[in-house]
């Protein structure tokens, strides 16, 4: 493997089920799954370095950063050295990616896949690493400074990890005034001001055309599923589970769409109205003429997750003009909604077949937690927000060197459980 074993977190071992028994064979698993990234490298150096990377990742390292790393699997040496690699090495990223997808489709590949989409924020404290700026950051639930990541997630039969992930850029720094900044942290120059949102397609756009993993649904929290175009880019063959916000407007049924024609005055409308307006999501929470149903909407490891719910056929509301004046209806949805255990609630919009069980909306509306585990499991186990590389490819690189550490622990698992 071009590297030593690493010294495994005692704790993540018992946490995948690891015994005294199977522990021996986990190098041997992990220098077979290194090995399949081999075609990636253009020279021998840059895969022990990776190997190096994800050997310290996977260790008892409590900061698990560049300098941990190389001291204790290369020396003093050995941390410059892993510093230019995320900054300057000319392995193939891409592929790299690709491979790492095509393992995962091995592993937890199948029909009923789930992609979700998340976004993930990382504090720091200085001002001069890649896309830092203050703005919202979720872990902290307020304004300060930090890095936005947006990243999707798979699932299947309730096994997760993330396929991709991009670096929210912030418009600022793409003012004069952040071009030394932009130029210190080898941001491309043909990078433009790209949304959250915007990036999440781009990434959803590349599985699709990719076809390496199977998807059927499509989940997301209400800050990509108010937007219209993100549940466009949704394949024809998926379907979105997305949660919105209370002022949400959906049609009670399908409306009729007329000119009016009681303008005295003026030119005449040109845009269609619908003979009755809409409602908002909000309305049916209120509404007692609807009762709520108590269901068990998945088990979970500390036994069934009871909710309730109420859950109503209703037609989509967009907007026909870019100011947003003018609605009409769209398509057939289900307007789902929960009671949290904390009072609050929870809305979603569906585009299900009529046909589709409630067992099956049920199951869907609690699978984001697969993407919220990985995040938990990267954060705790893998140090996915220890890195203190600079530089827009280092993030990149880091990320996607997590997301590989995080597959082997689910290759473990599986192993685990097949020889159980």
């Amino acid at each position: 493997m071009n590297c030593v074993y690493p010294e495994y977190d005692p704790q993540l071992l018992e946490d995948l089920g690891v015994t005294a028994e199977t522990c021996d064979q986990l190098n041997a698993l992990l220098e077979n799954y290194l090995n399949s990234y081999q075609s990636c490298y253009n020279r021998t150096t840059q895969k022990i370095l990776v190997n190096t990377i994800i050997t310290g990742m996977l260790s008892d390292l409590k900061r698990k950063s560049i300098e941990p790393i190389a001291l204790r699997y290369g020396g003093e040496k050995g941390v410059r050295n892993l510093q230019m690699f995320f900054k300057h090495a000319t392995f193939d990223d891409q592929k790299m990616l690709n491979i790492y997808q095509h393992n995962l489709a091995h592993l937890i590949g199948g029909p009923e896949g789930i992609i979700t989409i998340d976004g993930s924020d990382f504090p720091k404290k200085g001002k001069n690493s890649v896309g830092v700026t203050r703005q919202y950051c979720g872990n902290l639930g307020k304004i300060e400074n930090c890095q936005a990541g947006v990243f999707l997630g798979y699932a299947c039969n309730k096994q997760y990890a993330l396929i991709n992930r991009k670096l929210y850029m912030p418009k600022s720094w793409f003012d004069e005034s952040y071009s030394h900044l932009r130029k210190a942290c080898a941001v491309p120059q043909e990078l433009k001001f790209t949304t959250k949102n915007e990036l999440a397609i781009q990434m959803l756009n590349e599985v699709v055309e990719q076809g390496v993993l199977s998807v059927q649904w499509v989940l997301m929290d209400a800050a990509f599923g108010c937007d219209r175009k993100v549940l466009e880019a949704v394949p024809s063959d998926c379907y979105y589970f997305a949660d919105v916000r209370n002022r949400e407007l959906v049609f009670p049924s399908v409306p009729e769409m007329t000119l009016p024609s009681d303008r005295p005055r003026g030119r005449p409308h040109t845009h269609p109205r619908p003979s009755f307006a809409p409602v908002s999501v909000e309305t049916y929470a209120l509404d007692d003429s609807i009762p709520w149903q108590t269901v068990v909407l998945d088990e979970g490891t500390k036994g069934p997750i009871i909710s309730e719910i109420k859950c109503i056929r209703g037609v989509y509301c967009h907007s026909t003009t870019k100011q947003g004046n003018y609605l009409a209806p769209k398509e057939f949805i289900w307007i789902y909604i929960r009671k949290l255990t904390d009072g609050r609630i929870k809305y979603s919009l569906c585009n299900a077949p009529e046909n589709t069980s409630l067992e099956t909306l049920n199951r869907i509306a609690v699978s984001r937690w697969s993407i919220e585990q990985c995040f938990q499991e990267c954060k705790s186990y893998l140090g996915m927000g220890h890195y203190e590389a600079r530089s827009y490819k280092a993030w990149h690189r880091h990320m996607l060197f997590v997301m590989m550490a995080h597959a082997f622990l689910l290759l473990v698992r599986n192993t685990v459980k097949k020889n159980r």
